[in-house]
């Protein structure tokens, strides 16, 4: 018996089908159609106030959509953007790291040796098991969004979503991550990065999805970054300047 037209095909992650989402009267994803591939780096860009964020929550669950169909195929795992909270909570980087596995052990349960191996595992897949020790708010930005990427390591999901996970990071922070990303690939996991930087973005992504409220363009960076979609999405004008694209915004994009 074959599946119904909406079910997701077998190589997707997760199959979007004319996803509408908005805040009261305000709509920040407009008939959004989108089919994620496994084992495969998607980078989504776009202006502020594209609807990136409410994409990545949309398919978490954490929003529902007004119209249109979502099907998530496989477990999903979200790193949030790090923000200028306060740090200085008694936390270790370890610490830290556990709290991805919480939805298997549960908030009550002590993590036992398995969960803390595996938290140090995670640490070092981002470079920093030596500092699962350190108080989080002794380790520098870049090193915090490490943490949390181990975090998001610990759900252990086929599905991770990252929203702005390079913001503000360092060198090696940066190299780290890359090298985390391409194994997750390996392994058949889909990543979903939201991002500003469309040069890291078009270096190291499988796939790109502009997006400004609709999905603009969304294929290899060569078709999806052409000068014609990139002005579409931010309201300028491309000029080329010694080969290079630049845009010159015109329009003004809210948060």
């Amino acid at each position: 018996m074959s599946s119904p037209p909406s079910a997701a095909p077998a190589t997707a992650a997760a199959l979007l089908d004319g996803v509408t989402v908005a805040y009261g009267q305000h709509v920040a994803l407009d008939d959004v159609s989108l089919e994620l591939p496994r084992s495969s780096i998607v980078g989504l860009i776009g202006p502020n106030g594209a609807g990136k964020t409410t994409l990545l929550r949309t398919l978490l669950g954490m929003l529902s959509p007004r119209s249109g169909s979502i099907d998530v195929t496989v477990p999903v795992g979200y790193m949030p953007q790090l923000g200028p909270a306060a740090w200085d909570f008694p936390l270790t980087a370890l610490d830290v790291a556990l709290q991805g596995g919480y939805r298997r052990t549960g908030w009550l349960r002590r993590p036992g040796a398995a969960e803390r191996r595996s938290a140090r595992e995670a640490l070092g897949a981002v470079g920093l098991e030596h500092m699962a020790g350190r108080q989080i708010g002794q380790l520098s930005g870049g090193q915090r969004q490490r943490v949390l990427l181990a975090r998001t390591l610990m759900q252990d999901a086929s599905l991770l979503l990252l929203d702005e996970p390079l913001s503000g990071a360092d060198a090696a922070t940066e190299a780290a991550f890359l090298e985390t990303l391409r194994g997750l690939r390996e392994q058949g996991r889909t990543v979903v990065v939201s991002t500003h930087d469309l040069g890291w973005s078009a270096a190291h992504c499988d796939l790109l999805c502009l997006l400004s409220t609709r999905v603009i363009s969304f294929g290899p960076p060569a078709q999806a970054l052409s000068a014609e979609r990139l002005a579409e999405a931010y309201g300028g004008a491309m000029l080329v300047v010694g080969g290079v694209h630049i845009l010159a915004p015109e329009g003004h994009h809210s948060h």
